[in-house]
């Protein structure tokens, strides 16, 4: 079975603010539908009465055109303010997204990145708070790393100036436990 190409199941920050203005603004059209139903619908039907006098009309009307009038731009005013709450909502959740797959990426590529810190208003404290902990314990295990093989170079200088010693050979073992205990991060060769 051929391997799905991942890029086609991925979502994009730009179609996630799309998806976010669109669900916002169709939530804001729906409550306004129904806000404008409940308050026409019902002047409307008194409208259709066969026994209201004219001057009863008229005053029904006028008022069904003034709510028609003051609706409408507050409607089309709610709707700007859905776009941009999604908007700021957006730019929120995107700057630690976005440094969070440039983390992944860093640590992809074999290297520690810095730890990461986000503004007071961003969301993902908590997650950022697990990511540089991950951070932390990726640094914590590569000194482990590096002062295991250190001592291992220095372990097999000695064996090669003085051959055969059997206090270097465990020495060796011992840092050869050392990294094997330690995890890479990377996956295990099958020999």
């Amino acid at each position: 079975m051929a391997e799905q190409d991942p890029s086609r199941n991925r979502r994009t920050l730009r179609t996630f603010r799309g998806h976010l203005w669109i669900s916002g603004s169709f939530a804001t059209l729906c409550f306004a539908i129904v806000l404008a139903l409940s308050i026409f619908l019902p002047i409307a039907m008194q409208l259709g009465r066969t026994d209201l006098r004219s001057a009863e009309a008229y005053g029904l009307a006028q008022h069904f055109l003034f709510l028609h009038s003051a609706l409408w731009p507050l409607v089309l005013l709610s709707l700007i303010a859905s776009v941009v709450t999604a908007n700021v909502l957006f730019q929120r959740m995107k700057e630690p997204l976005v440094r969070y797959v440039r983390c992944y990426e860093s640590i992809a590529n074999g290297t520690i990145p810095a730890q990461l810190t986000i503004r007071a208003a961003d969301y993902l404290a908590e997650e950022t708070d697990a990511l540089n902990a991950m951070i932390a314990s990726l640094r914590l295990q590569q000194a482990v790393r590096i002062e295991a093989v250190g001592r291992l170079h220095e372990a097999v200088a000695d064996l090669a100036a003085r051959e055969g010693s059997e206090q270097v050979l465990s020495e060796l073992q011992d840092i050869a436990k050392r990294l094997s205990a330690a995890p890479t991060g990377r996956p295990a060769s099958t020999r």
